[in-house]
């Protein structure tokens, strides 16, 4: 399988998720590697309607 080029947009955004993740849940005490994880790899906006999906 070839390895598919990661777009600068997907690179801010695991960026940003990865700091989000760092700062605001670990910060808080979470450990839980499963669920750190979890938040990591999970798209937030997939829980959100269409036109906020931006700023998730």
């Amino acid at each position: 399988m070839r390895a598919v080029k990661e777009s600068k947009r997907s690179k801010r955004s695991r960026f940003l998720r990865d700091a989000m993740v760092d700062v605001q849940i670990a910060g808080r005490g979470i450990r839980s590697r499963r669920v750190l994880l979890a938040i990591r790899q999970v798209p937030r906006e997939i829980f959100l309607d269409r036109r906020f999906a931006e700023a998730a």
